[in-house]
């Protein structure tokens, strides 16, 4: 001990430093007196006119760059690692869902089959006006350390994700897509794996309307015989034992559907870094330990909670949950079953956990894939159909295809079988609301589908009200309003609606019944020519025949002192309320004033040639008879004065 500590001054100046003693034939182990240390490489996937600088990159303004950010360790001892970067622009930099490997993970020393962990990511400056200068760097920690334990350098932080990465899709048959997505190309390597922190690896087999059942994770292609074929791991939790697992995988492979169109018959299931060669099972297999280090053993999506069995050369073994290789032959274990996929075979979906991949059966005409504007998409079936419009079906081998817009379906004629298919998506109709005395308070305009129908939400001004409020289309379009909300339906082109709120104050006749009680027509002395009614202000229904044209008629009687109305700028008294249901009104005047309700006054007569009978109409004619007095030709002065 005493050693120990008189070497601790010494070597602490260097980056790292180890050394051994012993004491009484124990050998201490490794010590570890200084900071942790990793290495970076970083590549460019595609040209965006980035620069890479060592460990800086930078992108142009308006521009997205993918980068390959490679780590790998320098260390004796296996370490926690986290990527993290800085920089002064407002770029997002985050790891891909198409990364091979984690921004952190767990990563072994270079004395213990030292390998590289390989993490894609994205430094998004399309939103920057400058370009955008990242550094990288790279921080580390124990294995007992938690990752927010380890500590970042100044201005650092964390790559996160995931940033959904849309690629373009040139093939949907998988061995293509799992070449393009571990950055591996057949002719350059036999074994093609996703890294261990993939999150884009999943298929489902056989298809299941639950997503979460039948799973399996792509290991990657590898070359066996003559053909490039993918590799698959079940995420069964079934278990069994040494003696049995043969049977089990036999049982296991008879509930797979379609086998002969779907899993290559082979029984290389012996891997190694040099590749597959023949093992014990036929047809469906056990994983390799090779490929379960190399892919990351616990720390990767090969890492379960419980053991299951591997295979290591000829030899069995349990590889628990820890991820301790163990040759114990009576082991009981779980068993996750192994199969190779065809070269042809082609699959639809993402390959996420959501959406993982599906198998295409080669019997039929498959639809392999959707595309947004002939460009791949994230975007699911259903929300595609929501929100944009079909421009194309197309087939692969000759099959013509069409799409039904009545029920949402492709028509088929002059089949090739098999065949494969893809659905090209354009831009949906645009839907327009607009609102009288109201506003629109959702998203607005909005892409409609070929489902053709969306809602927005509308709110009505001050002293206006969404109660009777009516909704009118174009085009062809159907809309109706429930509260605040407008369903509109039946969109087949682009159409502009308008939402019409009503006003929150009744009409005036309404308005009028409200405010006031009501009483009988008969009165005393109402032909007497004098009235005796006290009852100020009362609204009286009409005496005798009270309805007219279906309709009570009402008027005003007595003094009244609430019966006035103000528009226009003049006064105005409520007579009655007529049989047609409108206001009659008794014009007052610009004032209050009710001895001089008239529009105009004069000292002498209107028409100073009152006597002659030309002048008494509201319009006259001419002088020279009768008849040509009559012709209504020009305005009496009392025409003029009312005009």
């Amino acid at each position: 001990m005493l050693a120990v500590l008189a070497f601790t001054s010494v070597v602490t100046i260097s980056t790292y430093a180890y050394f051994v003693i012993s004491t009484e034939g124990y050998k201490a182990s490794e010590l570890l007196v200084a900071e942790l240390s990793y290495g970076i490489s970083i590549e460019e996937d595609g040209s965006t006119g980035s620069t890479i600088n060592s460990n800086v990159v930078g992108v142009p303004a308006g521009k997205k760059a993918y980068f390959y950010v490679t780590v790998s360790s320098v260390n004796k001892v296996d370490s926690k690692y986290t990527l993290a970067y800085r920089t002064t622009s407002n770029a997002i930099v985050q790891y891909t869902d198409r990364t091979p490997w984690s921004s952190q993970g767990v990563i072994k020393g270079y004395d213990e089959n030292t390998y590289t962990k390989k993490i894609r990511v994205v430094v998004d400056n399309t939103g920057g006006n400058t370009a955008a200068t990242v550094t990288f760097s790279v921080y580390g920690g124990y294995t007992f350390n938690s990752y927010a334990a380890i500590s970042l350098g100044d201005s650092f932080y964390s790559v996160s994700g995931p940033y959904t990465e849309t690629v373009a899709v040139t093939s949907s048959r998988l061995v293509d897509i799992v070449e393009e997505e571990t950055n591996c190309l057949t002719s350059n390597a036999n074994t093609c794996l996703y890294g261990g922190g993939s999150i884009n690896n999943y298929l489902q087999y056989p298809e299941d309307e639950d997503k979460t059942k039948n799973i399996w994770r792509i290991l990657g292609t590898y070359q066996v015989g003559n053909e490039t074929v993918a590799k698959i791991i079940s995420e069964s939790t079934e278990k069994t034992t040494v003696t049995n697992i043969n049977s089990s995988l036999n049982s296991f492979y008879g509930t797979l559907e379609n086998v002969d169109h779907v899993v290559y018959k082979t029984n290389n299931f012996n891997c190694s870094g040099s590749g597959c060669t023949t093992s014990s099972y036929n047809n469906i297999g056990l994983i390799s330990t090779y490929e379960y280090e190399n892919i990351g053993g616990f720390n990767s999506y090969l890492g379960r909670s419980e053991s299951y069995f591997g295979l290591n050369g000829s030899t069995v073994q349990n590889i628990t949950s820890e991820g301790i290789l163990e040759t114990e032959s009576s082991t009981e274990s779980g068993i996750r079953p192994s199969v190779y996929l065809q070269t042809d075979l082609k699959v639809t979906g993402s390959g996420t956990a959501n959406d993982p991949y599906i198998v295409s059966q080669r019997s039929d005409v498959n639809l392999v894939a959707y595309t947004l504007k002939g460009e791949s998409t994230d975007k699911t079936y259903s929300w595609l159909l929501a929100n944009k419009v079909v421009n194309s079906v197309t087939c692969e081998k000759g099959t013509k295809a069409s799409w039904n817009y009545a029920n949402n379906s492709i028509t088929l004629t002059d089949v090739q079988v098999p065949d494969y298919c893809t659905i090209d998506f354009k831009d949906g109709y645009t839907v327009t609301m607009k609102a009288t005395n109201g506003t629109v308070t959702s998203a607005n305009p909005v892409a409609v589908g070929h489902n053709g129908s969306t809602t927005f939400t509308v709110a009505a001004n001050a002293n206006y009200t969404l109660t009777g409020a009516t909704v009118s289309c174009g085009a062809g379009a159907t809309a109706t309003i429930s509260g605040g909300t407008v369903t509109v339906k039946n969109v087949t082109q682009t159409v502009t609606c308008t939402a019409v709120m009503p006003s929150d104050k009744l009409p005036l006749k309404d308005q009028i019944l409200a405010d006031h009680t009501t009483r009988p027509g008969s009165r005393p002395n109402l032909n007497s020519g004098v009235f005796t009614d006290n009852n100020t202000g009362t609204l009286y229904t009409a005496s005798g025949n009270q309805t007219e044209n279906g309709n009570t008629v009402y008027y005003f009687a007595g003094n009244a002192t609430d019966n006035w109305v103000y528009f226009a700028g003049l006064y105005w008294r409520i007579i009655r309320i007529n049989e047609d249901g409108s206001v009659r009104l008794l014009y007052v005047g610009p004032d209050k004033n009710t001895e001089k309700g008239y529009i105009n006054e004069t000292t002498s007569a209107y028409n100073t040639t009152y006597n002659n009978p030309m002048y008494v109409g509201y319009m006259y004619g001419s002088s020279g008879s009768v008849a040509s007095n009559r012709n209504n030709t020009t305005n009496s002065t009392i025409k003029g004065v009312i005009d």
